[in-house]
């Protein structure tokens, strides 16, 4: 027991100091990263949007990834409340059948993001899911700062369930999209401390000497904002990213504390799932939003990074990400099996 205090001390004064720090963050700030349901500290408002507000969705059709828990879930909900079908995606088939039963309508996908061969698949069920076509392509699967992994077409985890797996995925529907459709890419604010080096190779993604978990985040993050708005600048898509705030749910799994207070700090700080779903939600059906709008917490557009609004970066964005993608085709026989 006595080997355990100091450990506990030293977690419990890091985190209290890190508490301390989001609170004037946000009080003073503007980008709203924490705010959860905490009563003294819900100093904002959703801008006018609420769940009362959602038109009826009837015989409209959505995608939504990563919607087997947290964020994910209770945007699937919103949408199906407002009469939509929706197409959940899931990691596993079991979370699949949970995610179904939990909205109580649409269907599910099982889609592995950190497996091209899996998105490829996922796309093509969604296309015979949606012979109608696509409305609202919600892409909020993701993961946060985990130690350095890679995929299964062996590039980092983050980039690749972040970023490129939801490129994967969106240039495959893109021909689904119906006139007027409107996608929404989930970033966040850490959009704000991404890698200063531009991540476009395997090489440099993979650098076990270079890792950062948040940097790299942070680079995954930002890839969201410019995908979107290099999509609106390519196609025309009305494609906006957004920053839901930090949500409670599982983000949190690789953050080194004892879980207690890791619990703790999500239920005074982290917005509940409810809340933060009507930042992504809004922009689906609010069509005073902008394409390549970037909204923050709660539903409120907002300035995004001087580096977040670099349409050239975008381009070499897209291109790079269009290279990556043909190089692990390439290596996995252009997935013949899976795509057509």
């Amino acid at each position: 027991m006595r080997n355990v205090r100091p450990y506990l001390l030293s977690a419990g004064v890091a985190w209290f100091a890190t508490a301390v720090g989001f609170v004037v963050w946000e009080l003073a700030g503007d980008e709203s990263f924490l705010t959860g349901s905490a009563p003294w500290l819900h100093i904002r408002h959703a801008h006018g949007f609420s769940y009362a507000r959602m038109p009826s969705l009837q015989n409209r059709t959505a995608v939504v990834t990563g919607a087997s828990s947290g964020l994910g879930l209770a945007v699937a909900r919103g949408l199906a409340d407002a009469g939509c079908t929706v197409i959940t995606t899931a990691r596993t088939f079991d979370k699949c059948a949970k995610t179904t039963k939990m909205i109580g309508s649409g269907t599910c996908v099982a889609m592995e993001l950190l497996e091209l061969r899996s998105v490829y698949r996922a796309a093509r069920v969604a296309k015979e899911m949606a012979p109608s076509g696509i409305d609202f392509l919600v892409l909020n699967a993701g993961i946060m700062m985990p130690p350095l992994s890679m995929s299964t077409d062996g590039l980092e985890a983050q980039f690749q369930t972040n970023h490129l797996g939801h490129f994967v995925l969106t240039n495959e529907l893109l021909p689904l999209l119906t006139e007027g459709a409107r996608v929404v890419a989930v970033s966040s604010v850490a959009h704000r401390f991404s890698s200063p080096d531009e991540l476009w190779t395997a090489e440099k993604l993979n650098d076990r000497q270079t890792y950062n978990k948040l940097r790299w985040y942070g680079w995954s993050k930002l890839c969201n904002i410019l995908m979107a708005r290099e999509l609106h600048r390519r196609y025309g898509v009305h494609a906006v990213a957004v920053h839901p705030g930090a949500v409670r749910g599982n983000l949190l799994r690789f953050i080194p504390a004892p879980w207690f207070v890791v619990r703790a700090f999500e239920r005074l700080f982290y917005w509940d799932a409810a809340t933060a779903a009507l930042t992504v939600l809004r922009p689906l059906v609010d069509h005073d939003i902008e394409p390549g709008s970037y909204l923050v917490p709660v539903a409120r557009p907002h300035v995004s990074s001087d580096r977040a609004a670099d349409a050239e970066l975008g381009v070499r964005l897209w291109s790079a990400s269009e290279v990556l993608v043909a190089d692990i085709r390439h290596a996995n026989g252009n997935y013949s099996d899976v795509m057509y």
